[in-house]
């Protein structure tokens, strides 16, 4: 499990893709935050917040996150090598966590980069520092739990098809729907609901600081159910390798 966690990390940093994403992401935020004139714009807002970085964010990870997740699985199967995988001395359940935990490192190190932006706005605070930690906090672990949904949504989707496009395809359109479109799509059909079913109310919930455990059984429960059938779709392929 540790061998092929650390093959999954070296690939990352040792491909263009890494260095891609990386670069994206802080190309997107940065122009949005600092340049562009909108919503996201911490200039214009009048406040030393990152309440605009994480709303934006979550917005880049919807569609930058299967770009990590696509090759993920589909690129095991189209090369022959998943094959090869299952000889391996370890279950299919720690060859799936095995790559999961791999995209979550490559998370952290993705939202780290982040923290340039902490400092800026830290100084930007009149006085110094005059900004609200706890919501901060708050907004990182939100983001991160976020993140690894999103991540485990992808790696199912890679895991349904050995073309990485379809996989990205898939996955985008399923992180899309569940962050936005799952709350709107149930919204023409019930009314005043006590309950939100997408992504996107429970992130915004920890986003303002208060760490509900309901919101993170919600991400941690949806998370472990995309992985189950991440490994359900590779036991389906090691009978049909067999």
């Amino acid at each position: 499990m540790k061998a092929l966690f650390k093959k999954e990390i070296r690939y990352f940093f040792t491909s263009a893709i890494g260095y891609v994403v990386i670069g994206a992401f802080m190309l997107f935020c940065s122009l949005f935050l600092w340049v562009l004139s909108g919503d996201y714009n911490i200039w214009e807002s009048g406040f030393a917040s990152l309440h605009p970085f994480f709303l934006l964010a979550a917005w880049i990870l919807v569609f930058l996150v299967p770009a990590l997740t696509m090759r993920i699985i589909s690129e095991e199967k189209r090369s022959g090598m998943l094959p090869l995988l299952f000889t391996y001395p370890i279950s299919i359940w720690k060859i799936v966590w095995a790559k999961y935990l791999s995209l979550i490192f490559i998370l952290l190190i993705l939202i780290t980069f982040s923290a340039v932006y902490v400092y800026m706005v830290w100084n930007l605070g009149a006085p110094k520092g005059n900004m609200d930690i706890a919501s901060t906090t708050g907004s990182y672990i939100a983001l991160l739990l976020l993140g690894a949904t999103f991540a485990a949504v992808g790696m199912f989707a890679s895991a349904m098809s050995q073309n990485q496009i379809i996989a990205f395809v898939v996955a985008t359109f399923l992180n899309f729907f569940l962050f936005f479109g799952l709350d709107e799509l149930l919204g023409f059909f019930t009314e005043g609901t006590l309950f939100s079913f997408g992504f996107k109310i429970h992130f915004e919930d920890m986003s303002r600081g208060v760490i509900d455990t309901r919101n993170i059984v919600y991400f941690a429960s949806i998370t472990f159910f995309f992985l189950y059938l991440t490994q359900l779709s590779l036991q389906r392929e090691k009978k049909w390798n067999l």
